[in-house]
């Protein structure tokens, strides 16, 4: 059970299927994508455009400065859209590179910009690189970057201090940088019960937000995070005959088929500790869990 130094199809971490299949679920019982979109929409844009306009007004070519946009890991690019959506109706002109490893995820991304039925939009210069954060900076580059997007994926750098080096160079004047991640505390279900020992394609170190913090400002960046409150409900986890509740139990556990494939001794010992935990809390007949996201906010 405790897999150390393993990955196989037993683990969701790499059963792609499985995830998609435990996600279309989750995004059902939270409320967490509604509220990071949200941010996303409505917030951040006023930030990254502010700090550009500063450049802007220290620039004296006669012509705007191109606004570029770098997504780390963007999957489908919700979040992304959400941001460059607000962007392209403000901004005239914008460069948007997009690094993600999936190639279906990126052909999702493409599709979701083909239907948004926003011009401003699909006059984005796009470039897509179909690859890992990592392999993407060991290619030939010196583009500097307006604004910096990632959105879920810190926990699965390698190497957290070299990554937030290379992001910190890649950073124009007046840049920004948006790190949408796991709360790495009491109010966080999946920091107490998904990342610990028991995903092994996971360096839970990495997704502490603290450890990020520090490294950013070892690099001198300007570094400020706050929480977002966001809940899961879980009133189908101690339901065996619910489809939603194995597959919830599968995704905070990260094994697939938890419910039939773990020792009953683990699925007790789980079910008692978010019973007991900080992480839960009761509230008109629900059983909910903290499932509360911080958002890294780095200038340069």
């Amino acid at each position: 059970m405790d897999g150390e130094g393993k990955v196989d199809s037993h683990y969701v971490a790499s059963n792609h299927q499985h995830y998609k299949r435990i996600y279309q679920w989750y995004e059902k019982l939270t409320d967490r994508i509604e509220k990071v979109h949200r941010y996303c929409s409505e917030t951040f844009p006023d930030i990254a455009i502010g700090n550009f306009a500063r450049n802007q007004e220290r620039d004296e070519t006669e012509h705007p400065e191109v606004f570029r946009y770098f997504g780390v890991g963007s999957g489908s690019g919700d979040s992304d859209i959400a941001i460059l959506t607000q962007l392209s109706k403000r901004l005239p002109r914008i460069e948007a590179t997009i690094t993600e490893p999936s190639d279906k995820m990126i052909a999702n991304f493409k599709l979701a910009i083909s239907e948004c039925g926003n011009d401003a939009l699909q006059k984005i210069k796009f470039t897509w690189n179909q690859a890992t954060i990592e392999e993407y900076m060991k290619m030939p580059q010196d583009t500097k970057f307006h604004c910096i997007f990632l959105c879920g994926v810190l926990a699965y750098f390698k190497d957290v201090d070299q990554v937030v080096q290379y992001l910190y160079s890649v950073l124009a004047e007046n840049g920004t940088i948006l790190i949408v991640t796991e709360s790495g505390n009491e109010t966080n279900i999946f920091y107490e019960v998904w990342y610990p020992g028991r995903f092994p394609s996971i360096n839970e170190q990495i997704a502490i937000p603290d450890n990020v913090v520090a490294s950013f400002e070892r690099c001198g960046g300007k570094v400020r995070s706050s929480n977002l409150e966001c809940i899961l409900d879980g009133s189908t986890l101690v339901d065996e005959e619910s489809e939603s509740g194995s597959l919830l139990l599968d995704l905070l556990t990260g094994v697939v088929d938890c419910r039939k494939t773990a020792p009953p001794e683990f699925l007790r010992q789980f079910l008692d500790f978010i019973s007991d935990s900080n992480v839960s809390f009761k509230q008109e007949g629900k059983f909910l869990l903290k499932n509360d996201r911080v958002l890294i906010i780095v200038q340069k």
